[in-house]
């Protein structure tokens, strides 16, 4: 009987240090913290992100196969305008089709590899008085009886950063601003890769270049 007591004792006894236990709040567990160092990588992208869009560009224009054409041509942006200055040399005397290309793909010796006029809007081929026209339909150059063509002209609403890495192109005849698509302005004479230059030109616009394509030899 005694023992029995007790048994019951022991048992009340621990039931309610359980009971206790249970009651007493648990001590929440606390996740470490995880802290996110900001890179360098990360801060070169953050600083590239403010930096100005390119305002100026330049063209180094070298001859096509069997061709003797050469030029540099300098873009700068002008607010909503960019002015075009240049100067190409080696042409046959007259008008001949100059237009930004949609690649600044330089592998084939005829200039093909530059593709079509640059047209990101779809619009019909034209001349830069057309309200409608290819983004790249700059006119025409005219060469003197010497083959030297000056450039100078603006272009509502190029902006220079839209045709970085694209191609420019002079062709072998005149644009008659109106066949589809090309203004029958034959065959690629020169052609080079608009690229960012720097605010103020190295040198004269006028640098020869060094020749794509295999130059002409005079016997």
């Amino acid at each position: 009987m005694k023992t029995t007591l007790s048994t019951l004792l022991a048992g009340m006894v621990l039931l309610g240090v359980c009971s206790l236990n249970a009651q007493q709040p648990q001590p929440k567990k606390q996740t470490p913290k995880t802290t996110t160092k900001k890179t360098t990588d990360h801060a070169h992208d953050h600083d590239h992100a403010h930096h100005p869009l390119p305002q100026n560009a330049v063209c180094v224009l070298m001859p096509t196969k069997d061709q003797e054409v050469q030029g540099t041509v300098m873009f700068t942006q002008r607010g909503g305008s960019t002015q075009i200055i240049g100067e190409v040399r080696g042409l046959t005397p007259g008008k001949h089709g100059f237009h930004i290309h949609e690649f600044g793909d330089l592998r084939s010796d005829d200039g093909t590899s530059a593709g079509g006029h640059y047209n990101p809007e779809g619009h019909p081929h034209g001349g830069l008085d057309d309200a409608k026209r290819h983004v790249g339909d700059l006119g025409n150059i005219t060469a003197d009886q010497s083959g030297n063509a000056m450039i100078k002209m603006t272009v509502k609403g190029l902006q220079v950063h839209f045709i970085l890495g694209r191609g420019l192109v002079v062709h072998a005849k005149e644009d008659d601003l109106k066949t589809q698509p090309t203004g029958d302005a034959g065959g690629r004479v020169a052609v080079g890769v608009i690229g960012v230059a720097t605010e103020k030109s190295a040198g004269s616009t006028t640098t020869t270049p060094t020749g794509a394509g295999t130059k002409k030899t005079k016997s």
